[in-house]
């Protein structure tokens, strides 16, 4: 430790709280229920896969690098370093702690810890920098988080018609004997659906805070194969992972069966877990059924008739990367004219719904 000192270590020697002078009063005082960012959890991954490459002490690596840290993730270093100091191992640790870490990187420490191979290299085979995909999932979340805003702030529009405007119409059209228009029906429906289904959203945010703190692996993997199945991506995913893992059993001298053994224990995706260990039990051994069950028979058959198999595995894992990287950025184009749409059309129908009926009564009166 004395050869690895962190900002920690450098402030108190000085006598600065880094944590309040620098970080201001807002940080200081409810600095706990700041977000965590992409770049916290792969700064993290990164101090890790250091400490494992260069044989550190980890606990008190991760108390000090804690005090420099803000927000839940501050509260998520300390928990992971208690449970290392307790004889944790530090992928079963990783699966106890939501959100310390993204999931590739999780992964990319697993199984460069059960191979005894280069964390650092590991991290880099797993997130491959031509194709990260940090700046396009931020984008989805700005677009998710504008459309959630805007759909909050309609709610109070929808309400005030559904309990001032819908019921005049109603009370001027049983006046006049006219029958209620197409775009009023449609108004009503709408809004009585939002009565009748309000708590459906709220159900569902309750039954995954509950899913995610019961079970964070399961929970995780859940994330993953719903979000990049609906992609249709899961398949590179799995594959990249795959030639992730064997990218660094050949790089620590072992075999394609460690690394899908590897690759089993430390993944969070339960189908991917599922067909490597079902795969690994067939006649042929576990390494060339492990690549049968994941890659296509092209690029098994470019493993085997490659002379130098890392850089074609190195290839085609980037390859897989830059595929989702490529759906992620249509979905993130999609997103926001989609919702825009969507928007369209509901604010159309309140807009007929209540200047239909004016047309109407305009009409009979004259």
């Amino acid at each position: 430790m004395s050869f690895f000192p962190t900002f920690a270590k450098f402030l108190a020697a000085r006598g600065i709280d880094s944590r309040s002078s620098h970080q201001g009063l807002f940080s200081s005082l409810f600095g706990m229920f700041l977000p965590t960012s992409s770049g916290q959890r792969r700064a993290l991954a990164e101090l890790l896969a250091l400490g494992l490459d260069e044989r550190l002490d980890l606990p008190p690596l991760l108390e000090a690098w804690a005090a420099d840290e803000r927000g839940w993730q501050a509260a998520r270093v300390r928990k992971l370093a208690k449970l290392v100091a307790a004889g944790m191992p530090l992928d079963a640790a990783l699966s106890r702690v939501r959100g310390a870490l993204r999931s590739q990187d999780a992964t990319a420490l697993a199984v460069a810890t059960t191979l005894h191979g280069d964390a650092t290299e590991a991290l880099a085979g797993f997130s491959v920098a031509a194709a990260s995909t940090e700046p396009v999932e931020r984008d989805i979340r700005w677009g998710l988080g504008y459309a959630a805003t805007l759909i909050l702030l309609s709610l109070p529009v929808l309400l005030i018609l559904m309990v001032k405007i819908v019921p005049m119409f109603k009370m001027i059209f049983a006046d006049f004997g006219m029958e209620e228009s197409p775009w009023m029906t449609a108004l009503r429906w709408l809004g009585n659906s939002f009565a009748a289904f309000w708590y459906l959203p709220l159900l569902v945010i309750l039954v995954a805070a509950i899913a995610s703190r019961l079970a964070p692996r399961a929970w995780a993997g859940l994330r993953r194969t719903l979000g990049l199945g609906g992609l249709g991506v899961l398949g590179d995913a799995r594959a990249a992972d795959w030639l992730g893992s064997l990218d660094v059993a050949e790089r620590a001298g072992e075999g394609e069966e460690r690394a899908a053994q590897a690759l089993a224990t430390g993944t969070i995706d339960r189908g991917l877990r599922e067909t490597l260990m079902e795969q690994a039990q067939g006649p042929d051994g576990a390494a060339r059924s492990s690549r049968a069950g994941v890659l296509s028979p092209a690029e098994a058959a470019a493993l085997d008739a490659s002379p130098d198999a890392g850089w074609v595995t190195r290839a085609l894992s980037r390859r897989h990367r830059e595929r989702i990287l490529e759906r992620m950025w249509l979905l993130s184009d999609l997103i926001l004219p989609a919702f825009v749409m969507a928007m369209g059309i509901f604010v159309f129908i309140i807009a007929m719904g209540v200047m239909e009926p004016l047309f109407n009564l305009i009409r009979g009166l004259t």
